[in-house]
């Protein structure tokens, strides 16, 4: 799919950070209630390997990244406190920190379901159902392995967390208890990754992910446009063919998945636009794709 216009977001940035270092930690989160040490989760393996290359769990190439569920006690945990990022040689891990309501740190993140979704250039995880809320909404990493990290809530009610990736990875999922993380191990490998998630200041299109389509055809993704009201418009030329409007699941606290299903329209090359109608300017501001659609 060809991008046609691009709107850089405005996320959380970076800390610079020195390359001479064995590994690069980064940490977005927020205060706890009560005060806590972290401890790496245990690992085994050969001496001198680092956590994310350690133990004997198989790394995937695509789809789950664990038997189904990531299975424990019921969980405790209910809100997304943290996001912390950490580069080694030869591999990167991505942690997603968990707390209950009142903040202090969980002990058990509870189910968690997790997918290397190749075609779409990205990981998710599918959190608890007792996690509802989330302290961060997205981080932007822009390495190697992890372009940047957006937590989401889903048409459901329920909150995933996607990570879009900067190369082609192999992955792995794992669970850490007492405090609760769901832990996510990156290595290069696999083939190389024919799409990307589209991206604007406030609008993420994740589908579709070819350039061709059949009617219908859907699209969706996950936005923060105001008042939760997502755009789409679908142009053969100077015609407009079809506008449709939804509501994204969320702005205020986290992004908010959307989808469109367009039952028809015009054949042969159509320009799609998703995103809103600026509240300053009235002006559209989002993603522009090209379709061919049959």
């Amino acid at each position: 799919m060809r991008l046609r216009h691009f709107v850089v977001p405005v996320l959380l940035a970076l800390p610079t950070v020195s390359c001479a270092a064995p590994a690069t930690t980064t940490t977005s989160s927020v205060p706890s209630t009560t005060t806590s040490t972290t401890a790496p989760p245990t690992t085994t393996g050969a001496p001198g390997l680092p956590p994310c290359l350690a133990g004997d769990q198989a790394f995937a190439t695509d789809g789950a990244l664990a038997s189904g569920l990531l299975d424990g006690e019921e969980g405790d945990a209910e809100l997304v406190t943290g996001l912390r990022w950490t580069a080694y040689e030869g591999c990167e891990r991505l942690v997603v920190e968990l707390a209950t309501a009142g903040g202090a740190p969980a002990t058990e993140p509870g189910g968690v379901r997790s997918e290397l979704l190749r075609d779409q250039g990205i990981i998710r995880l599918r959190l608890d159902d007792l996690v509802t809320s989330t302290a961060i909404a997205d981080r932007v990493v822009e390495r190697q392995m992890v372009d940047r990290v957006y937590v989401v809530r889903s048409l459901d009610g329920g909150i995933f967390v996607d990570i879009h990736l900067g190369s082609a990875v192999l992955a792995r999922a794992s669970v850490n208890r007492s405090p609760a993380e769901v832990i996510v191990d990156l290595q290069a490998g696999g083939p190389e990754l024919a799409t990307r998630p589209l991206i604007a200041d406030t609008t993420v299109v994740i589908s579709p992910t070819e350039d061709k389509a059949e009617y219908p055809v859907i699209v969706e993704g996950y936005a923060r446009t105001f008042e939760a009201t997502v755009v789409l418009r679908m142009r053969q030329g100077n015609r407009l063919d079809v506008e449709e409007v939804a509501s994204a699941a969320d702005y205020l606290v986290t992004w908010g998945a959307y989808r469109f299903e367009i039952p028809s329209g015009p054949a042969g090359n159509v320009e799609i636009f998703v995103g809103e109608d600026s509240p300053q300017d009235g002006q559209e501001r989002g993603v522009l794709f090209n379709l061919v659609m049959g």
